[in-house]
């Protein structure tokens, strides 16, 4: 059973927390305080990592409106221990029964046992980070998982070039991993969506916000996205079909006020919103998918892109070596990406696809 490794929360989770039945999150989930809850049927749960219970956010999220149709979400509690090796065996049951966490730390990075877990189910695997720097990266196990059987791909969102060592930017120039940085982002937040949208793994680290959006998180950066922005991104990753994994961390829980609370709360919501609202596209269906093909000037290649009608995203598709798993041949791509190459100009995006063959 799962309560052996699970520790429910305190009754006084309910404490302050004034909320319709009918209408709000509380009264439409279960949640770990006594008895362990079923999850037959589950689509998402929320747990903790750390020594801490989260309860102030937990508090805020309980308290957002329930327009949820299509998923069942429990929250059963936090990890009894901290050690990736202890939690490990929970997430990867939780991933064979197709259940998504939303996982809670105020651990840094937790990306790597999360993609341990996911690399025992799928052939490959995606990961996003959304970040500001690379501080806290272990790059001796970042580089071995990244040119390991495990790791496919990896792409970091809101890097903040001025931030980053020039090991750092020596490493990103001479690796196929996708970056996003946050002057790009700026006025074009969609342009992130792909990456996103490619991932099996997503970690949003809070530091990734403008100082003045949140006074918890541990840097003093006053560079960032706004809190709207970043609950743009974590709709995008709630729609992705890939995604399997959503952790935020980031944060000193003795700072966080009500506020922040709140702004994490919301972040949940928006993720589960967009995993309400999941469509079949590919992977999972190549229905409703539109294909163009691009020839690209002074060069003997050729782009297939697809475009779902259905949800409007674009997709590029890259030569077969044989290898590639049937969910890493078509690469989320952008409207731009397509536009570029009709101009006979291949995107950053599209190149560093291109280097994964």
């Amino acid at each position: 059973m799962l309560d052996n490794w699970l520790r429910p929360l305190d009754a006084k989770i309910y404490e302050d927390v004034s909320v319709d039945s009918d209408q709000q999150i509380l009264g439409n989930i279960e949640v770990y305080v006594d008895d362990f809850p079923s999850l037959h049927d589950t689509d998402i749960v929320i747990l903790g990592i750390g020594d801490s219970d989260f309860l102030d956010i937990r508090k805020q999220f309980y308290q957002l409106p329930f327009r949820f149709n299509r998923v069942k979400i429990v929250d059963i509690g936090n990890f009894k221990k901290s050690t990736s090796d202890f939690f490990i065996p929970v997430l990867k049951e939780l991933n064979s029964a197709n259940i998504i966490p939303i996982i809670l730390s105020n651990q840094p990075n937790i990306s790597i046992p999360l993609i341990k877990v996911f690399a025992q189910r799928q052939p490959k695997v995606n990961v996003c980070s959304i970040t500001e720097s690379l501080k806290g990266f272990d790059w001796d196990e970042i580089t071995s998982f990244i040119h390991s059987e495990d790791v496919y791909f990896q792409s970091f969102v809101g890097l903040q070039f001025q931030l980053l060592t020039n090991s750092d930017l020596h490493f990103l120039n001479h690796s196929n991993i996708i970056t996003t940085r946050l002057s790009e982002l700026k006025g074009s937040i969609h342009e992130a969506e792909p990456s996103i949208r490619d991932a099996d793994v997503v970690s949003f680290d809070l530091n990734v916000l403008k100082k003045a959006e949140s006074k918890s998180m541990l840097s003093n950066n006053p560079n960032g996205l706004f809190t709207e922005e970043a609950s743009q991104l974590m709709r995008y990753a709630g729609f992705s079909e890939k995604v399997g994994f959503m952790s935020f961390s980031g944060w000193e829980n003795e700072l966080i006020d009500k506020s922040e609370a709140s702004f994490l709360a919301q972040m949940m919501w928006f993720f589960i919103e967009g995993v309400d609202n999941r469509t079949t596209d590919y992977p999972n269906s190549m229905n409703n998918m539109k294909e163009y093909i691009v020839f690209m000037k002074d060069t003997d290649v050729s782009l297939l892109f697809w475009k779902s009608t259905h949800s409007g995203r674009w997709w590029v598709g890259i030569p077969d070596n044989g290898e590639r798993a049937e969910r890493h041949k078509l690469i989320p791509c952008s409207l731009n990406d397509y536009k570029m190459a009709k101009e006979g100009v291949l995107s950053k995006r599209i190149i560093k696809i291109l280097e994964r063959t």
